[in-house]
């Protein structure tokens, strides 16, 4: 994994708008499922495949890797939302056992009862 690959793809407007829709898909549209996805880029950025795939796919001269499903297809992104809404949902359960404030990007600081 290059960060400077993943720092491009937290970056990209078409990527961003891609799992914005998958975010809407799945539910996560509080506030905006496009805010849900800009807070989210980075870690969604570095799944694995994505970094490798976005290189190979501008070193063949694909000039919008992003837009292009062969590069990171609807899979992948409807994957890493799940996976970044699984990782946030165990947190919560562990705050919630704990009894210890989290703040999630998004909404404010959420306090176990």
């Amino acid at each position: 994994m290059s960060y400077h690959t993943q720092a491009q793809l937290s970056e990209d407007l078409a990527i961003r708008q891609r799992v914005a829709a998958a975010a809407a898909k799945e539910g996560l549209v509080a506030p905006h499922p496009f805010t849900w996805a800009t807070e989210r880029m980075w870690e969604i950025a570095a799944e694995p495949g994505w970094d490798d795939a976005y290189s190979y796919a501008l070193a063949a001269g694909n000039p919008e890797p992003t837009v292009d499903p062969a590069v990171i297809s609807d899979g992948m992104i409807l994957s890493a939302v799940q996976t970044v809404r699984a990782r946030e949902t165990a947190r919560e359960e562990v705050a919630t056992e704990a009894g210890v404030s989290i703040q999630r990007p998004g909404r404010p600081t959420w306090r176990a009862a």
